[in-house]
């Protein structure tokens, strides 16, 4: 079973990695190295967090699943388009109430398949952590099969209610610290940081549990 416990207290366990990992995550386009950092979460199994080795390594897995993911986000993107598209554009002149409900459906459809999306993303992520290949995040059926049990639910609450109660003290802290102008990004790069480590954590400790 996964313990919360450890996957919380993991990003503190070493203050060097946690206040190098801040900074990386600060950084547009560097953070893509963050990600590919947290996948490394959840394939090393120590208590402490993994070392910032390998930075290309983990910046190029972070460009790969960052690709990856948006494949995944892309029928909803689609969908959503088609619906708002033929809105504002007026697309269909002489509009009937059928034809607004299925302008409707669409839209509703692409938002249902985001949260779908963000659902699954996490199997999909780490199952690229553990197999190394691009491919390995559309082996739908091992996937689906991670993220159709109970562990992995539970863990995508934890992850949602955590990163929620992180995001609003990560807030707080930026208007304290907006004075110094960068202190508000360097707060945001902390809880990105926080909330990957232990998301990732548990997120592999959870496939391992559905193998």
């Amino acid at each position: 079973m996964a313990d919360y416990r450890d996957a919380i207290l993991r990003p503190f366990r070493d203050l060097k990695t946690m206040l190098l990992g801040g900074l990386i995550n600060a950084i547009p386009i560097v953070n893509l190295a963050g990600i590919g950092y947290a996948l490394q979460c959840a394939t090393h199994h120590s208590n402490s967090p993994p070392k910032w080795d390998a930075l290309p390594r983990l910046w190029l897995d972070g460009l790969l699943v960052t690709l990856g993911s948006l494949i995944y986000m892309l029928p909803g993107i689609i969908l959503v388009l088609i619906g708002v598209i033929s809105v504002t554009f007026d697309l269909t002149p002489g509009q009937t109430p059928a034809l607004a409900a299925w302008q409707l459906a669409f839209i509703i459809l692409g938002i249902l398949w985001f949260l779908f999306a963000q659902y699954i993303l996490p199997a999909a992520q780490v199952h690229y952590a553990i197999d190394g290949r691009l491919r390995s995040m559309f082996e739908f059926s091992e996937v689906i099969k991670q993220a159709l049990t109970f562990n992995y639910l539970k863990t995508w609450l934890f992850v949602l209610l955590w990163s929620v109660v992180l995001s609003i003290a990560g807030f707080i802290l930026s208007i304290l610290t907006f004075i110094t102008l960068i202190g508000p990004l360097y707060v945001n790069g902390l809880i990105t940081y926080t909330i990957l480590v232990t998301a990732f954590t548990l997120f592999g400790e959870t496939y391992l549990e559905g193998n």
